[in-house]
């Protein structure tokens, strides 16, 4: 007798039976050849079963026997409600055949010390005679299996796991709801996140989420549910060594975990295991999956630690509803969860990440030091979990202790070999370095999140590296000199698309500012982004990133010159940065305030909102702790100087500009002191001047015009030529039409031809100068 779901079948009568009417078997009546054809796709369920294979095994004989195959699978799914297009027991692959995907259980109950007695759990073997074996061979089969692991069972002799290796790589599978139940949808990657939760806990594996997995899926372009051929093939792709896949059903007003552990060399083990409450047994369901891992293995300390029904459910909702849905969402059900069972600290640390990002600092404060007095040395995941969410924290907020706190986030998570961790510590660093302008630490920051990525594996198929190493914040004037902005936008895409698939929409929000940000991308797909990443985050109710992507609304409208739809948002970002009370959002909304100022100065001839700029920039200038705040409002200065005439006051301001960046640090913004200060003498006549700044490197656009146009003037045609002819050879993506028109001109004049000159662009024409994309 076999059973699935709420089915049995007699393999031997080919009868079925349906068991979901109070435990009552309601014989279902299947012709001869639909009980074999049942049969056989059972017996084969490792793999697709090719057509050919089944009319060569079932219809040796006779004219219709394509048209008898294809009716008895109809008739096989309508005897098990089953749908082609949304199958639970057999699964259609188009030009290959037709494969059983329903896990088997079977009433036999494991009676083990280390495992409780409410388990079921089965692993069958694939021999073509499993299917006459009576309940009390499966019992004693399954019995001797799960306490002894035996390697040499003669009847199984390929299901006895070995013990995994320090480096074993264990894949957790989002699970599938088959209870009918819509409100039951979390376990799908609640229950799933928290099985990969408990099984981290075991040093002796290398643990990959559900969400991480299904990113491996989206990009191997694979579907739910997955083949154990198609699985086998991602694990070697992804140097894993098992599977774990899982449905829940219910059943005598039980929850029942039907599961698979699918091994990369072949094997398979498959059970059930059944609770009143699986989340409110997920250390025991953890501790029995694992011992099927490693049957070796000692039972952790977790062994026989429950969590109370309602609270671990409330967990398990909490987990998948932030990840699809929200901190905003999931918060009630990690309060919830935490005041059901104080004594496990897992939901109070997801309720301190959920006010972290929900801009609730003193509620998050409170929470996650708390959690942190109770953590203890079994826990190293909670601990570098604590440690990460409590730094991040500190960035928010714009402590002064924030590298303590990053150090130590990067400290713990190493030592809790947990990647999705580590990865998180890593962009904590990669970030402070960022903010203190050192690139090269950016740049290993970068590279040790790399190495993350499973060894031979490329990392632009995994979309939260692509997030990450796409999302290297290329805000504002300045950018890492070793950031490849354009393969960032490539990456960014592509974890826009798998995000979008999965509904992810915190992650969606955030790769849309990022994209946003990316100013190589056509600048309607940036301004379609940012408008949409606003929306995003006004809905999840994240008062900081909404800041962030605020400022940047306004950034961006500033290089198309609308200083006052500019001005608009950064007065609405200001509100929030009050509120946050972070005091480098404070200061970057006045800086861009006065930004906008001047943008409206300069280039609505708005003689007052200049005056307005100059004087706020002024006031700002001394006050400023950031040197790239700081580098920038001189320039800004002398261009807002130069545009009242007052060229003595503009030059000094530029000069200072370029001292200030000639310690290397920002050198984009470096470059832009020194074409403003070159167009100044350039306006003035002064052309000697002009070519002595050509001792820095010609790295933009503007300079080679300007010095182009210095020569020009001094009656140097060819060298006007020369200079510009070298840039467009070295930089041919900053190379402009209106360029090229001015290089024709020059190599006229050289001819000895008399024609007008096009007027030189102002320095302040474009706040990113040549970098951005039309």
């Amino acid at each position: 007798m076999v059973r699935f779901a709420h089915f049995e079948f007699d393999a031997q009568t080919g009868y079925l039976y349906d068991m979901s009417s109070n435990d009552q078997r309601q014989e279902i009546k299947l012709r001869h050849k639909v009980a074999e054809l049942l049969c056989y796709l059972i017996e084969h369920r490792d793999r697709v079963v090719s057509k050919d294979e089944l009319l060569g095994a079932l219809w040796q004989h006779g004219e219709f026997r394509d048209t008898s195959l294809t009716q008895s699978i109809r008739d096989l799914r309508k005897a098990l409600g089953d749908k082609a297009q949304q199958p639970h027991y057999v699964r259609t692959y188009p030009q290959r055949g037709y494969q059983w995907i329903m896990p088997l259980a079977t009433d036999a109950a494991v009676t083990v010390d280390e495992i409780p007695a409410s388990q079921d759990i089965t692993i069958p073997k694939t021999s073509s005679n499993w299917l006459k074996f009576s309940r009390v061979h499966w019992a004693t089969l399954t019995l001797c299996l799960v306490a002894t692991a035996v390697a040499a069972w003669q009847l199984l002799p390929w299901t006895a796991s070995k013990p995994p290796s320090a480096s074993e790589h264990v894949v957790v599978m989002p699970f599938h709801n088959r209870s009918g139940l819509a409100e039951l949808n979390w376990v799908e990657l609640g229950l799933a996140d928290m099985l990969s939760m408990v099984l981290r806990q075991n040093a002796q594996a290398d643990i990959t989420s559900p969400s991480q997995s299904q990113m491996w899926l989206l990009n191997a372009n694979l579907t739910q549910p997955t083949s154990e051929s198609d699985i086998r093939t991602l694990l070697n792709a992804r140097q894993a060594d098992v599977a774990i896949t899982a449905a829940v059903r219910l059943y005598n007003q039980q929850q029942v975990l039907d599961f698979r552990l699918i091994h990369a060399d072949g094997r398979i083990q498959q059970g059930s295991i059944s609770y009143p409450s699986l989340p409110g047994e997920i250390y025991a369901v953890g501790e029995q999956i694992n011992l099927l891992l490693n049957p070796q293995a000692m039972p952790k300390k977790s062994s026989g630690k429950t969590f109370l029904k309602l609270s671990s459910e409330s967990f398990a909702e909490g987990i998948s509803a932030l990840e699809q849905q929200g901190a905003y969402r999931a918060r009630r059900y990690f309060s919830a969860a935490a005041v059901l069972d104080p004594s496990d600290l897992w939901p109070q640390a997801y309720l301190g990440r959920s006010q972290v990002l929900l801009g609730e600092w003193t509620s998050a404060e409170q929470t996650l030091v708390t959690v942190a007095k109770h953590l203890t040395d079994s826990d190293p995941v909670l601990a570098a979990f604590v440690a990460v969410w409590h730094a991040e924290l500190a960035r928010r907020r714009g402590d002064e202790d924030q590298q303590p706190r990053v150090a130590q986030a990067v400290a713990l998570a190493e030592k809790s070999e947990d990647k999705a961790l580590k990865l998180l510590s890593y962009r904590l660093a990669a970030r402070a370095a960022w903010a203190a302008m050192q690139w090269r630490d950016h740049q290993q920051w970068l590279t040790r999140a790399r190495a993350l990525s499973d060894n031979l594996v490329a990392l632009d198929d995994q979309a939260d590296m692509l997030f990450y190493l796409g999302n290297q914040a290329n805000e504002g004037l300045e950018q890492s000199p070793w950031s490849d902005i354009r393969q960032n936008g490539l990456q960014l895409r592509k974890a826009l698309n798998y995000y979008q698939q999965l509904d992810y929409r915190p992650r969606i929000a955030d790769t849309q500012l990022a994209i946003a940000r990316n100013y190589s991308l056509p600048l309607s797909e940036r301004q379609q982004a940012l408008e949409q990443a606003i929306t995003a985050y006004r809905e999840l109710h994240q008062p900081y990133e909404l800041t962030e992507a605020l400022l940047y609304a306004g950034f961006f409208h500033l290089q198309q010159h609308q200083g006052r739809r500019a001005e608009a948002l950064f007065r609405e970002a200001q509100t929030y940065a009050k509120t946050l009370g972070n005091p480098h959002f404070r200061e970057m909304v006045r800086f861009y305030l006065a930004f906008a100022m001047l943008d409206q100065g300069l280039f609505d001839a708005d003689q007052l909102k200049l005056q307005q700029a100059i004087q706020r920039m002024t006031e700002l200038l001394p006050q400023l702790d950031n040197p790239l705040l700081a580098l920038s409002t001189h320039i800004f200065l002398g261009w807002g100087y130069a545009a009242q005439g007052d060229t003595a006051k503009a030059e000094q301001y530029l000069l200072q500009a370029i001292e200030l960046g000639d310690n290397g640090s920002a050198p984009t913004t470096h470059h832009y002191a020194v074409y403003s200060l070159m167009k100044l003498y350039l306006d003035q006549g002064q052309y000697q001047r002009v070519l002595a700044l050509q001792h820095y490197p010609v790295t933009t656009r503007l300079q080679a015009r300007y010095l182009a146009r210095a020569y020009s003037a001094l009656g140097e045609h060819q060298r006007a030529v020369a200079t510009l002819a070298q840039f467009a050879q070295q930089f041919p993506h900053y190379w402009g039409e209106t360029d090229q028109h001015q290089l024709e001109n020059y190599q006229r004049l050289a001819s000895g031809q008399t024609i007008p000159l096009q007027i030189e662009p102002q320095a302040h024409s474009v706040y990113c100068e040549t970098e951005w994309q039309s």
